[in-house]
């Protein structure tokens, strides 16, 4: 049970506060850029996904999500494809900085966790988070 007195990056190893995010290598910082591009061909194919984690880990990256698809390896090309076109695309990643409501109102609209708004998609697992934010 996480503690109370305590943020929750401090109770799940897996989770970084905003120090270890600045302290992220070049490898991190490029699995990290992994897992959103993992979430995008992700949505492209199933728009109903939900997304909660994506960390970069030691050996890699993964993205813990809620989809009405059981994914199995017989969709790795499917998924492998839809990658390569996003990375192809060379989209832009910013990181930007709001407000604790502007955030929970962008995962309301199903912006969180996803390329655009998702109307009546709210991203719950993200709404979750934000709102357990001490």
């Amino acid at each position: 049970m996480p503690d109370e007195n305590q943020p929750p990056a401090a109770s799940n190893p897996e989770r970084k506060t905003l120090d270890d995010r600045a302290k992220m290598t070049e490898l991190e910082r490029i699995r990290h850029s992994c897992a959103h591009v993992l979430a995008t061909a992700i949505l492209r194919l199933w728009p109903d996904a939900q997304f909660a984690y994506g960390p970069p880990v030691e050996n890699g990256f993964y993205y813990d999500l809620e989809c009405s698809h059981r994914i199995s390896p017989e969709d790795f090309p499917k998924l492998e494809e839809e990658m390569k076109k996003e990375i192809k695309a060379n989209n832009i990643f910013e990181k930007l900085t709001v407000t604790r409501a502007q955030a929970i109102a962008d995962a309301q609209s199903g912006r969180l966790g996803g390329l655009a708004e998702r109307p009546g998609n709210e991203s719950k697992f993200k709404l979750d988070l934000l709102k357990n934010i001490p």
